[in-house]
């Protein structure tokens, strides 16, 4: 399933930028899928994970999405590349899941039990999100929810700015 996460389509939701100030920080510096992690290399990824099965190039900025799974809009793994390396990675089934045993499906409550209360709730386009930031790394991980359920799980660099 495909969740946009786009404050552009919610005129109530919020940024996330407006919560970084008041967000504690929390480490993230272990996350990865099967040894990818942000800034791995575009090499990395195909050693990894091979071919992709849809490939996606966007023209401003430069970057490419390598999609994992059966069908572009229902994939399981996602990996944004920018410069040839992993920029973002957006997880998409049950097939991945966090460093901290968080994939779709789990609650609420297990993503506050395996990542702790230094988070930030928003709204986007209809669904809930509660997200963490790295500030000694520079990245944030956000996760989707609908009826209290994990329905997408992105991790990606942060540069907040005022």
């Amino acid at each position: 399933m495909v969740i946009g996460m786009s404050t552009a389509c919610d005129p109530s939701s919020k940024n996330k930028s407006s919560f970084y100030e008041s967000t504690n920080s929390t480490s993230l510096s272990d996350e990865d899928i099967q040894s990818i992690s942000l800034n791995s290399t575009e090499t990395d990824v195909l050693n990894v994970f091979g071919e992709p099965d849809f490939k996606d190039e966007v023209k401003s900025p430069k970057s490419v999405h390598f999609i994992y799974g059966k069908e572009q809009s229902r994939f399981d793994v996602d990996f944004l590349l920018m410069n040839n390396k992993v920029a973002r990675y957006h997880i998409g089934s049950t097939k991945y899941k966090t460093n901290r045993d968080i994939t779709l499906n789990n609650s609420k409550e297990d993503v506050i039990s395996a990542y702790g209360k230094n988070s930030y709730t928003r709204s986007d386009t209809g669904a809930e999100i509660i997200g963490y930031f790295d500030k000694v790394n520079g990245t944030n991980l956000e996760f989707g929810f609908s009826k209290n359920k994990v329905i997408t799980i992105i991790y990606s660099y942060y540069t907040y700015s005022k």
